[in-house]
């Protein structure tokens, strides 16, 4: 009789180990101080039976924040609670990617975000530090609908943080991107045009291999891919660093 009770109880615990590992998809565990900011861009193709993902954060020390933002129509989601653990459901439309955003809001610790729905291909990259959250600058935002056009938020300096073939390699750089639709440095090299609409920002360099860069805008955050006319590909994100 107990050697049945002990083959039951296993069987239960490795049917609900089964459970667990099929029914999400987890990123890394990530380690996170006080106020780090990490990103995650996430692909929905089509065609997608999904209709809703759901992301689950799971903390442990520190009081983590979830945020998504839905490029469908700029909405953003938050899961601001006071425990260790956050849950978000955000709607699904094939071809319009979600950014993930995880803060560290208060103390620090280790986090991981996982979904029954979605993958995490490269999984979050850290950004910055922030004082405040992603979705601060959300009702200031504003965006151009062509080159040349005034965006406030956007123009400035940015630090951009690049990384070629995503190979975790990065290096840094700083863009200024002026009221004219125009892009450089200080020193007038790296030089190009930019436009932004609808939350996304492209700008590409005039001078050969023409890199592009696209990518969404969150406030005082962006992110995105990079390609080149020889067939180079990465990814890039960037922080508002100051006024031109």
């Amino acid at each position: 009789m107990k050697a049945q009770i002990k083959f039951a109880l296993i069987m239960i615990l490795l049917w609900i180990v089964g459970v667990q590992n099929g029914a999400a998809n987890c990123a890394p565990e990530y380690s996170g101080e006080h106020h780090s900011l990490y990103v995650a861009d996430i692909n929905h193709p089509c065609p997608n039976e999904d209709t809703y993902a759901e992301y689950n954060l799971y903390g442990d020390g520190g009081d983590f924040d979830l945020f998504v933002l839905d490029s469908w129509n700029d909405t953003w989601y938050s899961s601001k609670t006071a425990g260790n653990n956050e849950y978000l459901k955000v709607p699904i439309h094939c071809g319009y990617g979600h950014t993930a955003y995880v803060w560290a809001y208060n103390g620090s610790g280790s986090w991981t975000v996982c979904s029954p729905h979605i993958t995490y291909g490269a999984g979050f990259r850290r950004i910055a530090d922030s004082d405040e959250a992603p979705d601060a600058a959300a009702t200031t935002t504003t965006t151009t609908t062509t080159t040349g056009s005034t965006n406030p938020e956007l123009v400035g300096r940015w630090i951009l943080t690049f990384d070629w073939d995503c190979d975790g390699s990065p290096g840094e750089d700083e863009v200024i991107f002026n009221s004219d639709g125009s892009f450089g440095d200080d020193e007038n090299f790296n030089k190009g045009e930019w436009s932004a609409e609808d939350g996304s920002i492209r700008w590409e360099h005039e001078e050969d291999p023409n890199a592009l860069y696209r990518g969404s805008l969150s406030g005082l955050y962006m992110s995105g891919t990079m390609s080149t006319i020889d067939g180079s590909t990465g990814c890039w994100t960037a922080r508002k660093a100051g006024d031109a």
